[in-house]
């Protein structure tokens, strides 16, 4: 995964802005899951840590987004892409094996906590089904992209910025825009099945934004988009949460609001680069082909960091011990696999 932050053409080169990008994302994805089951706590309703949750969640949902947008601009600016066999070749292992490994890593773990025997059928249905465990799914979703990949570069390649945008409109459609429009309706909104998955539009909208800024007058338009999918999905979920629950309308990847904060995020990161261009961070650099695993074992070390607090603990508290405590045994984890080459391969 580490080699995807390398340039296409010429001699490699790392480039700052993405390293970073890796980095911000892994945290976003980490600080979701540590503050998600907080925010969707009916009982800690109004409390203080409610609301700094409540306030955090639009920015942490951005993380996977992220992850999308920079797969798309680097894959789909690389030539060999067009190579359908050698890129499957290339690039599916990597996924696959990882993917087959983890969740057997999960399963084996479920089955160790809850006491019950391992059952191979169930690993293999789970295995058929997105996965052992919740954060799984986002990578049987990169499969399908990658599978997609040389086809969708064969379509960059020959479209303008406009007409890629416009495909990004209608990969939206059906999953985002009409869902959009049917929670102002007072009827259903459903003329158009969806012709692809929605997530898609982030694999475009990466390469677009990447491979064609945009001009420096458009960019407060972006940022700003960005501030107000924020905010939309704090009054989303604040509007919505009472104490007989509390179900987070803004969790579903597919929402505009979703796109706008990523765009916004992409947009000034990479602008911030290029008004001034710099070698590759040597921290970023070093973490970020660290990324992969701790995606992979985050969560393993998130349950085993709730058992670390007091009952008399109060939810800010936990979260203030398990966030950085996830982060840094997540790391180490990703550190210590990928100093040992077998391991690397397979499970990275």
């Amino acid at each position: 995964m580490d080699r995807l932050l390398t340039s296409p053409s010429g001699p490699p080169r790392r480039m700052a802005e993405l390293d970073l990008l890796r980095c911000l994302a892994i945290l976003m994805v980490v600080t979701l899951h540590a503050a998600a089951p907080l925010l969707s706590d009916p009982s800690l309703l109004g409390t203080p840590a409610w609301y700094f949750c409540l306030l955090l969640d639009p920015f942490s949902r951005t993380g996977v987004p992220l992850f999308f947008m920079l797969s798309g601009f680097l894959i789909l600016r690389d030539s060999r892409t067009l190579q359908v066999g050698p890129f499957y070749r290339r690039r599916l292992p990597r996924l696959v094996v990882p993917l087959v490994l983890w969740n057997l890593i999960y399963a084996l773990a479920d089955s160790w906590g809850t006491h019950r025997p391992f059952s191979l059928l169930e690993y293999l249905g789970s295995l058929l089904d997105r996965g052992c465990y919740y954060h799984i799914w986002f990578i049987y979703l990169l499969v399908g992209l990658y599978l997609l990949a040389p086809f969708l570069k064969r379509i960059v390649d020959h479209a303008s910025g406009r007409e890629v945008l416009v495909l990004i409109g209608i990969i939206l459609l059906p999953t985002t825009l009409l869902p959009l429009l049917e929670g102002l309706s007072p009827i259903p909104v459903r003329p158009i099945p969806a012709m692809l998955e929605g997530l898609t539009g982030y694999f475009l909208l990466g390469w677009l934004l990447g491979s064609q800024p945009p001009r420096p007058t458009l960019r407060p338009l972006i940022y700003l988009g960005g501030v107000l999918g924020w905010a939309w999905d704090v009054w989303a979920n604040w509007a919505c949460a009472s104490p007989a629950g509390v179900p987070l309308p803004s969790a579903s990847g597919y929402r505009l609001s979703h796109y706008l904060c990523a765009a916004a995020l992409f947009v000034w990161l990479r602008a911030r680069y290029e008004r001034r261009p710099v070698p590759a961070a040597p921290l970023w650099a070093r973490l970020s082909p660290l990324v992969f695993g701790v995606y992979w074992a985050h969560p393993l070390i998130l349950a085993g960091t709730a058992r670390l607090t007091g009952t008399d603990w109060t939810p800010g508290q936990c979260l203030l011990l398990q966030l950085p405590a996830t982060l840094l045994l997540s790391l180490l984890a990703a550190w210590l696999l990928s100093r040992t080459p077998v391991l690397r391969r397979i499970l990275m």
